[in-house]
């Protein structure tokens, strides 16, 4: 339903070829009535399943905390998809789209979902240290967080790679990293990092290790900064050197910048000036995919204590949570503000941010701010692909849009480091266009069931 809309509802087994193919050839059914079948098809899973299951087997909490999920998409599909998707036979036929007049049931469906864990499931909070409390509940097996995990092993010839393919050759046996946070998604977290004065001049720093001095405990734990550690090594990523910096920031990444004559820059980690390297081992990266673009690394589910030559290609084995209890109260506090019971909701998200070691809310939160907690949250957790989807804003975030970097900066006859805030190097352009809320129906299945048709519009 997330890629299709309504889909058919098949309620009987079919038989074939006992039953005729037209028979077989069932319609579409709308989209509301398929996300009210999925409730139902949740609530009768919560009451015949037992409260515990084998690790990895799903239970009533389960089926519980997808209903929220479910029911908190449907919800916002009702209530901000009318105005933001293109019009054909398909959306008149209902197929694609929810009646407003449905939102605010689906969202109450899906708090009632997500307060039937409250009790049995808790955030998790071993470590004093919220860094590295944080850090560890991604790798911890028996966290009180986890409702549903997939499992690998090496033994099984299951085991992944995201150690190798996470973080850069530099640390890892082998591999290309392949994923960069943005600079706007670090910006979530704090505004804007302190890299400029007041006065609009790079703030000086003796180490770039620095600049994580002050940054919410979360972030530090869901991303690498420059001069952090990992396996004994060092993140030195460094854009170039300029032999001297005069102006301001706005200036030097403006159309004519001053210092342009005093920067050196290269593609090579190799290269050097005045017995110093221009670039670090681990970026920034200007010819190739192995090294960051952005500044930043992503940490999450990184095994630090993993040796760095069983960081390889399907070596790491590290499990995936696919569901785990901050989402379920991220759920419920989404619901809260769009039932108008916005203290529920601060109550839920000020829990996340204790763990989290955030300042808490002073007043209670609209939808927006619920809606970054989240973001800042699940990041890399394959969620924020399908929240710009189903708050129906992927057209606005996408529209053309590139993405920003932190560049380090050595300024050598200071022997400072410096920041700036730039395009990053390959400037890659994102589009998302309205039509692409729902995918089309593929022409295979429409040739075998002409009664799928109208596809979904523009399609």
């Amino acid at each position: 339903m997330k890629r299709y809309g309504g889909i058919p509802i098949i309620r009987k087994v079919q038989h074939y070829p006992e039953q005729s193919l037209e028979e077989l050839q069932v319609h579409r059914d709308k989209e509301v009535d398929v996300w009210n079948f999925v409730a139902d098809d949740l609530d009768s899973a919560y009451k015949k399943m037992p409260e515990t299951s084998q690790r990895g087997r799903a239970n009533r909490y389960v089926a519980a905390a997808l209903k929220s999920r479910a029911m908190l998409y449907a919800g916002t599909i009702a209530k901000y998809g009318a105005a933001n998707f293109v019009e054909g036979e398909a959306r008149t036929l209902g197929y694609v789209g929810i009646p407003l007049s449905a939102a605010q049931g689906f969202f109450q469906r899906a708090w009632d979902a997500a307060k039937l864990l409250e009790g049995h499931y808790s955030l998790y909070r071993k470590k004093t240290d919220k860094e590295q409390n944080y850090v560890d509940l991604f790798l911890d097996k028996e966290s009180t967080e986890n409702i549903l995990v997939r499992d690998y092993s090496l033994t099984s010839n299951t085991a992944h790679s995201w150690d190798a393919t996470m973080t850069c050759r530099f640390m890892t046996a082998d591999g290309l990293s392949r994923a960069y946070p943005t600079l706007e998604l670090i910006e979530r977290f704090n505004g804007q990092l302190p890299v400029v004065n007041a006065d609009g001049t790079p703030r000086r720093f003796d180490n770039t290790a620095q600049l994580m001095q002050g940054v919410e405990p979360r972030l530090l734990a869901t991303v690498y900064f420059p001069g952090a550690s990992l396996r004994g090594k060092q993140f030195d990523m460094q854009r170039g050197i300029y032999e001297r910096f005069q102006g301001t920031a706005a200036d030097e990444v403006g159309q004519n910048p001053p210092n342009r004559q005093f920067r050196h820059l290269a593609g090579k980690t190799e290269t050097l000036y005045d017995g110093m390297r221009i670039i670090g081992f681990t970026g920034i990266s200007t010819d190739d995919d192995n090294l960051t673009r952005t500044g930043f690394y992503v940490r999450k589910y990184i095994d630090y204590n993993r040796a760095q030559s069983a960081c390889g290609l399907y070596m790491s084995t590290q499990s995936w949570i696919d569901m785990r209890y901050a989402e379920v109260l991220l759920n419920r506090a989404e619901a809260a503000v769009e039932l108008n019971n916005a203290a529920d909701a601060r109550t839920v998200i000020n829990d996340l941010r204790d763990r989290a070691g955030a300042p808490q809310l002073t007043a209670d939160p609209g939808i927006d701010t619920v809606r970054n907690e989240r973001c800042k949250e699940l990041a890399f957790e394959k969620q924020y692909w399908w929240d710009l989807r189903r708050w129906r804003i992927a057209d606005r975030m996408l529209d053309n849009t590139k993405y920003h970097a932190l560049m380090p900066y050595y300024v050598a006859d200071e022997k400072k480091y410096i920041f700036l805030r730039e395009m990053e190097p390959f400037q890659r352009s994102y589009n998302f266009e309205k039509k692409f809320y729902y995918e089309p129906i593929p022409g295979g299945e429409l040739g075998k069931n002409p009664n799928l048709f109208p596809n979904n519009p523009n399609h």
